[in-house]
């Protein structure tokens, strides 16, 4: 028995060793003449000088690092193009000064590997000049601008340092049907999209960053919180979501209203200001010049902070979308400020506001539409405003999705040829069909109660 099971190791390992000189064999083959002597040269005194108290004077690594010529070099990096570690080179190396050396030194190393690594020269030097972005190999999401381009290059330093040890951003390893396992095998293609069990794990960028906050698993706490969120950034790249002119900040509240995994769907709302965004705010007035209705109201009637529409509401009126929207579906997240001496039944709060969708002109603050009613008591039910409809409001089925005065409610409403449908907390609560109202602009009122929105988007259909 014992000859046997020597025997069997024997062949495993030699089965091994065959397999890393077949990988080893196709590297050299596929790298070959990529570099030139001369840059080999200058390289391995780089080497010396920055890599080689960790690696070793041979490449051939120890307790403190791995090996970074040959056989363990090409198991590592033959999927990916040599641009991608003349980076991690630049970006990470050496430990103890990463950034220390320019990104065409790190192109002379990475020569010095290739030659002791056995892969012949050529007449040229290796580049090292700055790797493209990603490219893109499936279809955007719409959600984009949450970060910056500079800042994924440094999330994906921070990445390699810290959680490459065990995970990859690599989307040819993406598939759907690994994406529905426990541990996917990366976190790059369409991993942001998972729904697992039934359930979307990443609705927002708040998300993905909490996600993140339970690593790296040598110490949670050896990255900033701002460190975390440029390797959110990292992930989002990598994820095919394109780059914007804003930062991410670890800024729970605003990263709650960055929408992800909903493709086709524009954002109503920045989260900055009001761009987009046109009012109407004065009872029984038409808006200016033909009225006496603000269209610019003050902040202290309605501002932004921290990424949400934050409103006293105590003029009543509304903001609106000026487009004609017809087949979409709205969705939003809303809330009441409960008041500090409530202590009713929540049954009773009568608090207002609703959406208007299908407005007509003119602009004023009762207009020609149909509310979907915000009111706690009879959220989703619609209200007709100069026009005609069958509604059916099931209230039974509100009543099982509604949450405490205070809290974040969300509200879908899709219209599709003729019938609107409202969700509640993802219930079907009310359906308006066979009405006669044209193509509008989309709203939401300001009804005298202090309240709050965000991550309004919109899908047309």
């Amino acid at each position: 028995m014992k000859k046997l099971l020597l025997s069997g190791v024997f062949a495993l390992s030699i089965a091994g060793l065959l397999l890393q000189a077949e990988v080893q064999g196709q590297v050299a083959q596929d790298w070959a003449g990529s570099y030139s002597e001369a840059q080999a040269a200058r390289g391995e005194k780089l080497y010396g000088g920055n890599c080689a108290v960790c690696h070793g004077p041979q490449l051939l690594g120890g307790d403190r690092a791995p090996a970074v010529a040959g056989p363990a070099l090409a198991a590592r990096w033959q999927a990916k193009p040599l641009a991608e570690l003349i980076d991690y080179v630049y970006l990470q190396m050496p430990l103890h000064g990463p950034g220390g050396l320019s990104r065409q030194q790190g192109a002379d190393i990475v020569a010095f590997m290739l030659k002791k690594g056995a892969v012949a020269a050529g007449t040229a030097d290796l580049n090292g000049g700055s790797a493209a972005p990603p490219t893109r190999t499936t279809e955007p999401l719409k959600a984009s601008g949450f970060y910056t381009r500079a800042q994924a290059i440094r999330g994906k330093a921070a990445f390699n340092r810290n959680c490459a040890f065990c995970h990859t951003v690599d989307r040819k390893l993406f598939s759907e049907e690994n994406n529905k396992f426990i541990l996917p095998r990366t976190f790059g293609g369409r991993f942001i999209e998972r729904v697992y069990h039934g359930q979307v794990l990443y609705p927002t960028v708040y998300h993905l960053f909490s996600k993140l906050q339970s690593m790296p698993a040598f110490n949670t706490k050896a990255i900033s919180e701002q460190m975390r969120a440029d390797i959110t950034a990292y992930i989002l790249e990598n994820n095919d979501l394109p780059a914007g002119d804003e930062e991410l900040t670890p800024d729970a509240v605003r990263m709650k209203n960055m929408i992800l995994g909903e493709k086709g769907f524009e954002s109503l709302f920045n989260g900055k200001d009001f761009t987009g965004m046109k009012f109407v705010v004065n009872p029984n007035c038409t808006a200016q010049p033909d009225g006496c209705g603000s269209v610019a109201p003050s902040p202290d009637l309605i501002r932004v902070e921290h990424g949400e529409i934050v409103c006293q509401c105590n003029i009543h009126g509304y903001f609106y979308w000026d487009k004609p929207y017809g087949d979409f579906t709205f969705r939003f997240e809303q809330k009441f400020e409960k008041p500090a001496d409530w202590d009713a039944d929540d049954k009773l709060y009568f608090g207002g506001t609703g959406a208007l969708i299908f407005i007509a002109p003119p602009h004023r603050t009762v207009p020609r539409s149909v509310e979907i009613e915000g009111r706690y008591y009879d959220f989703g039910e619609p209200f007709l405003i100069g026009g005609k409809g069958k509604v059916e409001y099931d209230h039974d089925a509100y009543m099982k999705v509604a949450t405490p005065v205070g809290s974040w409610d969300k509200v879908e409403i899709a219209s599709k040829a003729g019938v609107v449908k409202t969700y509640i907390n993802g219930a079907l609560v009310s359906t308006l069909s066979q009405h006669d109202y044209k193509p509008g602009p989309i709203g939401m009122q300001l009804e005298g109660a202090p309240m709050r929105w965000r991550n309004l988007r919109v899908k047309v259909e």
